[in-house]
């Protein structure tokens, strides 16, 4: 039986614009690593079913573990688009707010 994994979660408090920048960049390394994670179990399932001996139906072993593995390839790229979208996030903050964020500097310094 598997051990249960203590994933510390960032938490989706923006006070500040560390905050957001922090929280973004968390999301995206955490859905990178897991489609790596991801395209790597792929690769080892497809080996894993290419080994079963074919069945009575004539089907190839190796074109139903392609078929079965297409499932984790797509959810690889759903993580990896993920990913960018944590990024495309703060980039459109500091597009969008950038007289904003200008106006909060001058008014601290």
């Amino acid at each position: 039986m598997s051990e249960l994994v203590v994933v510390r979660r960032p938490k989706p408090e923006f006070d500040s614009e560390e905050a957001l920048r922090a929280f973004c960049m968390d999301g995206s390394e955490r859905c990178w690593d897991l489609a790596v994670q991801v395209v790597l179990a792929e690769h080892e399932l497809r080996a894993a079913l290419g080994q079963i001996p074919d069945g009575a139906l004539g089907v190839k072993s190796k074109i139903k573990a392609k078929l079965v593995t297409l499932h984790l390839r797509g959810a690889a790229k759903v993580l990896d688009l993920a990913s960018g979208y944590y990024g495309g996030t703060y980039l459109a903050f500091t597009k969008l707010y950038a007289k904003e964020r200008e106006q909060a500097r001058e008014d601290g310094a």
